[in-house]
């Protein structure tokens, strides 16, 4: 995988099943440690493409991370990040949260300032 080869996309109906597979992945870990599936690994993402705005990394035709964004009256909530335990580790996460973000954020609530995670830094456009 070359970070070239990398696009970030909005998820689409056909996309379901591959967003399904790589949330599965990204949390089964946790199973052990909740003793039930977590609440990513339990969502309907067709529902959930179709109510917020999701956001998927594909290395070709892989689905690789997927980010889902809830607008809420005066903001943007990131209410999932996940990067597939195959791609983990290379910095997507990162990559999946940084520019997509600002851009939803500015069509979402608007022109403003805005603190992005530690380590992410800031952006604004006044």
């Amino acid at each position: 995988m070359n970070q070239g080869d990398l696009e970030i996309r909005p998820a689409r109906a056909e996309d379901v099943t591959a967003i399904t597979e790589c949330m599965a992945a990204a949390y089964r870990h946790y199973i052990s440690r909740l003793g039930k599936p977590p609440g990513p690994m339990l969502d309907d993402y067709k529902e959930v493409i179709q109510q917020h705005r999701v956001l998927v990394l594909t290395d070709g035709a892989k689905i690789s991370g997927v980010l889902v964004l809830i607008k809420q009256s005066q903001s943007l909530l990131v209410d999932n990040v996940a990067v597939h335990p195959a791609y983990q580790g290379r910095g997507l996460g990162r990559h999946l949260l940084a520019l997509p973000v600002h851009r939803e954020l500015l069509v979402a609530v608007g022109p403003s300032h805005f603190s992005l995670p530690p380590g992410l830094g800031t952006w604004g456009t006044d």
